[in-house]
């Protein structure tokens, strides 16, 4: 669960200031059915800095994983 965690946190900074949207969302991707939650708490961090950022790119990832994803993880991005 940590490195998760630490992986998912670890682009934070990236995404925040190079606006790497991509490398987010290939983090991301893996974790949006997480049940731990401390790694669904980092993925919200990171998909609301991707949304920051690009926010068409971050819509479009969110609306691929409508139904699909962990509603926690969906409902914590649409506050």
């Amino acid at each position: 669960m940590w490195e998760r965690r630490a992986a998912t946190m670890g682009v934070l900074l990236r995404t925040r200031q190079m606006g790497d949207v991509e490398a987010a969302f290939d983090v991301c991707e893996p974790l949006m059915r997480e049940r731990a939650p401390a790694v669904r708490e980092a993925v919200v961090a990171l998909l609301t800095e991707a949304r920051r950022s690009d926010p068409a790119a971050a819509l479009e990832f969110l609306g691929r994983w409508k139904g699909k994803g962990d509603p926690r993880i969906l409902e914590a991005l649409s506050s």
